[in-house]
């Protein structure tokens, strides 16, 4: 099954199209990526802005998250045997020692 679905952050439109063997497969992935936690736990806004995605790479790993204006983000997990969610928000600490100086940032 292949399944399209949009997502809008303010004036920015992405859209993600997804193929799986298993329908409800192409269903879970699609979803999750069109659906971002809107609401931020830490300081309990609602409002995601153009700049709210973005997307890094260190160490070999692929960092998707959406950012809150208090500094929160709320990262893309992926289940270990497929399909994808979206964790709860929390305050980035940077951590010289895990390689994060070495990173490329990928912002919308």
């Amino acid at each position: 099954m292949k399944v399209i679905s949009n997502l809008s952050i303010g004036s920015a439109s992405f859209t993600f199209e997804v193929e799986e063997k298993a329908d409800k497969e192409a269903l879970l992935k699609a979803v999750a990526l069109a659906t971002p936690r809107g609401y931020c736990n830490v300081c309990k806004d609602s409002g995601l802005t153009t700049k709210s995605l973005s997307a890094r790479r260190s160490q070999g790993f692929v960092f998707v998250q959406v950012n809150c204006k208090c500094g929160a983000q709320s990262a893309l997990g992926e289940y270990k045997d497929g399909g994808y969610f979206w964790k709860e928000y929390e305050v980035y600490q940077p951590n010289k020692t895990n390689g994060d100086s070495d990173k490329e940032d990928y912002s919308a």
